[in-house]
């Protein structure tokens, strides 16, 4: 034997009361089952080897002739041996043999497994084994499931195709279930008081392994029973609902070398490519560490002992160089199982290193580069699709998640550039987020995203290719999901990345100021649901967006009702519903991580992305290790480096940054700790209008001064080419300006640095220009108006946009939209309180923070309204 131990065997004889025997025409007939054990044991000098072949009494007459070219051999285990004295637990394996074959035909693996120190149960599944007769002399005799003969009129494909279902059908249920049984049994011997086996049966580290058929049988057990651990299949094809399933436990494919087809029959070959595509389908479906091995020379009957002594086998290319195939299975058997049920860690074979085994082809997930929709299990039993992109080399490497909701694909992998972590040493993870793509479950927005991303970093950490560092990347809400990942905490993620992250609630999205935030509400929420269309026109659009009521507009901009959509509608108001995402200062002084946070002064998220960045600086334990970059960049350029012009602002070169050679400075400092590698200021922010980075200490910066501006007209602001202006010093006679406001037709909405000198036609908005300005101004932050207005309605909204006028009429504006507060919402957004009509009231109108120089020339100008349409409603 090849391992340090001597063997013992012993065989149980049992009755399964539970089941019923399906195969025998007795409804009152039981299922039996033999087993017969392999131990490490303590053997005395004296000792005789077990005969090889168990009593012929237990046979027919036929199985007598098949078995006797080994009458007479010794095994090379005693029969009833002591069990290995001391304390030691021992692993178990249940094992599994062919069909149509017997518990003790493979003993060449399971005695050598029971010499390295299992404890090996081996199955004889009855009626599909040679042995029928029972020590209670219960004979077994199938008279209702009677074998499928050759149809001569079928093809070879066809028969065996009808043999294969036959096994599925009435057989593969029945062997795993006398697995299960078997581990019951497993369970008592180990509890009980007395036996050779009492408390010295570890239960925490079991695996299953099986030839042919009975390989099948393991791989199911991988994935439906608990209780295993780790499972080979043995030059088995699959069978059950593992095939769709796939598997969560560790797993090993081993392949013959022979031409299943040598006559190249078609129909054969046909179903040849389905079975091989069955193993396909289960590794790309498995959750962890796989290896698929083919033995050179190798044919079917190699992985038994039937090279040995069955007459049939001689004419087998495996007959020959049998003894060198067992060597080697049995290698690979020992160092899977030792490092999967007893952490040995890997060996050089399962590092795929081949100079002692140049017989074998070797695939092994952790030397995959690509791994493609491996299935991430969630606390909720849900899993998620996840592609895994390895660097070269034995690893184990730092990772870098992320996750989308846009269904990730080989395109979008190449368009954020993500080949760069690999190529600098980094595994990539890209996942799709939960009822998107290929993951499991239902989308729900960002409430489940906190938990999946955590269950996720906890899942690539325990991976053999992971070093157990996680960070995050993406934009968006590739962004924002990397907060509510790191607000779980996480043990193994170490920095996130979020550029332009979404995250101030009801000022932000999917509300603005209170109002709701039509545009993005349906465009995007029907973007993520399958099946929906859009109108096809700007101006089919147009008419759409004016159906009402609200709540039944998305059935018809998309054909279909959106539950996202009328969940948004359905709470107005800052309540429980939205407490889940919800981020509070307490909760930031509780997150200690460092961010390279990413935004753009024309970026529709920016609100989101400064609030985390605040919060963070303000509360967080890691707010020393804070980073902020605000380019001049829209939403989508942020993450790609940004572009030469945005909107009507042309850009110098120097706007452009290589974000991803930044990104992989920071993963360099935060997961390989090479402090040298990220060079960036705090925080390092660009000024539009001058086309200069400026590098600070801190944002907002410290030593800015606050410019108030005011608002004052002789009562006729209305348009640009009204009397209202912007002046240093407070009126003191001031007339109020009016306008009407007319739902019907709303002032039109003009995303990023737009000019607006149309929009500033319209009698309903109110334009307050600065004068010709002698010398620059910069500004920096966030502006705010603080508005005295009144309304003969009960509620209305108020927008205030800042642009810059040019000497050539233009009137570009320099915030991403604007800001808007909802009337009802101006004492807070988690109540609702009307207007009095007539009534003067006080607003305080947050607009997107700016970085921007209004040069000599220019003019400050301000605008005033109800209504941008259809980006609010």
């Amino acid at each position: 034997l090849p391992g340090p131990y001597s063997v013992g065997t012993t065989d149980f004889f049992w009755v399964d009361e539970g089941r019923s025997e399906p195969a025998t025409s007795d409804p009152n007939d039981k299922r039996h089952l033999r087993v017969q054990v392999w131990y490490p044991a303590s053997v005395a000098k004296s000792a005789q080897p077990a005969p090889y072949l168990p009593s012929l009494d237990e046979f027919d007459a036929e199985t007598r002739k098949t078995f006797e070219p080994a009458k007479g051999v010794s095994s090379r285990s005693y029969q009833e041996a002591p069990v290995l004295a001391g304390a030691e637990k021992f692993p178990v394996l249940v094992y599994n043999h062919g069909g149509s074959w017997s518990r003790f035909t493979s003993s060449f693996v399971t005695e050598a497994m029971a010499s390295y120190g299992y404890v090996v149960f081996s199955i004889d599944h009855t009626g599909f084994n040679k042995s029928t007769i029972f020590p209670d002399g219960y004979i077994y005799k199938n008279d209702a499931l009677p074998w499928p003969a050759p149809d001569p009129i079928k093809d070879k494909g066809a028969n065996a195709k009808a043999y294969f279902d036959y096994l599925d059908e009435n057989a593969f249920d029945l062997w795993v279930g006398d697995a299960v049984f078997t581990l019951d049994q497993i369970e008592v011997l180990n509890a009980s008081d007395e036996g050779r086996f009492a408390g010295r049966l570890d239960l925490d580290r079991i695996g299953a392994f099986g030839w042919s058929f009975g390989g099948a049988t393991a791989i199911q057990l991988a994935g439906s029973e608990p209780r295993i651990k780790a499972a080979i299949d043995q030059d088995g094809q699959l069978f059950g609902d593992v095939r769709e399933t796939g598997v969560k436990v560790p797993i090993m494919l081993l392949h013959n070398a022979e031409n299943a087809n040598p006559d190249n029959d078609p129909s054969l070959a046909m179903l040849i490519e389905q079975v091989r595509a069955m193993d396909t389908t289960l590794l790309a479906k498995a959750s962890a560490d796989w290896y698929e091995v083919s033995i050179a020379n190798s044919n079917h009957g190699s992985f038994s002992d039937l090279v040995m002594f069955y007459p049939a086998a001689e004419d087998g290319p495996g007959y020959g160089g049998f003894k060198r195939q067992h060597e080697v299975i049995v290698d690979l058997t020992r160092d899977f199982f030792d490092k999967y049920l007893r952490d040995l860690g890997d060996t050089p074979l399962l590092r795929g290193e081949l100079e002692n085994y140049p017989e074998l082809e070797f695939r092994s997930s952790k030397l995959e580069k690509n791994l493609t929709d491996v299935r991430i299990p969630t606390r909720d039993g849900v899993e998620l699709s996840t592609d895994i992109h390895l660097p070269a080399g034995a690893g184990p490497f730092p990772t870098v998640l992320v996750r989308t909701p846009y269904v990730k694909s080989a395109a979008t992998f190449d368009r954020y550039k993500l080949s760069a972590y690999v190529k600098a040493g980094y595994a990539v993870a890209f996942q799709d987020t939960r009822g998107q793509g290929l993951s499991d479950g239902e989308f729900n927005f960002y409430f489940p995203e906190g938990k999946d991303g955590y269950d996720t970093i906890e899942w690539i950490a325990k991976q053999a290719w992971s070093n157990g560092k996680v960070a995050m990347d993406g934009g968006s809400y590739l962004g924002t999901v990397q907060w509510l990942a790191a607000l779980e905490q996480p043990p193994h993620l170490q920095c996130i990345m979020p550029h332009v992250p979404s995250g101030r609630l009801f000022d932000e999205l999917p509300y603005v100021g209170g109002a709701f935030s039509l545009e993005f509400a349906l465009n995007w929420i029907s973007g993520v649901y399958p099946g929906t269309t859009f109108p096809k026109t700007a101006e089919e659009s147009q008419a759409v967006m004016g159906h009402r009521p609200l709540l039944t507009l998305d059935k018809v901009f998309s054909g279909r009702e959106l539950p996202l959509y009328r969940d948004f509608l359905n709470h107005p108001t800052l309540d429980e519903y939205w407490q889940g995402i919800h981020v509070t200062p307490e909760e930031f002084a509780t997150l200690n991580i460092p961010a390279l946070t990413v935004t753009g002064w024309f970026d529709s998220d920016q609100p989101g992305a400064l609030f985390y960045w605040s919060n963070m600086r303000a509360h967080s334990p890691a707010a020393d290790q804070q980073f902020l970059v605000v380019g001049p960049w829209e939403h989508r350029s942020a993450y790609l480096n940004g572009k030469l012009q945005v909107g009507g602002i042309e850009l110098a070169a120097r706007s452009v940054l290589d974000m991803q050679v930044a990104r992989l400075g920071f993963l360099d400092w935060c997961l390989k700790g090479e402090e040298r590698a990220f060079r960036l200021p705090r925080a390092m922010v660009y000024l539009t209008g001058a086309d200069r980075w400026l590098d600070l200490e801190d944002y907002p910066a410290p030593d800015t001064n606050t410019l108030n501006l005011y608002l004052t007209s002789k009562g006729q602001a209305n348009t640009s080419g009204g009397d209202g202006k912007l002046v240093s010093r407070a009126p003191r006679n001031d007339v109020a300006d009016h306008f009407v406001f007319d739902p019907r037709d709303p002032v039109d909405s003009m995303s990023g640095a737009t000019d607006h000198s149309e929009i500033e036609k319209r009698a309903d908005v109110l334009v307050y220009t600065g004068p010709v300005l002698k010398k620059a101004v910069t500004t920096l932050g966030s502006p705010f108006v603080e508005l005295y207005a009144s309304s003969d309605a009960l509620d209305t909204d108020f927008t205030a946009k800042l642009l810059d006028e040019y000497p050539d009429g233009r009137a570009i504006k320099i915030n991403w939209t604007m800001g808007t507060i909802r009337a009802r919402y101006r004492n807070g957004f988690d109540q609702e309180e009307m207007l009095t009509p007539g009534e003067p009231t006080r607003f305080r109108i947050e607009l997107s923070a700016v970085g921007h120089v209004f040069q000599p020339g220019h003019r400050i100008r301000l605008e005033i309204s109800s209504s941008s349409f259809p980006y609010i409603n």
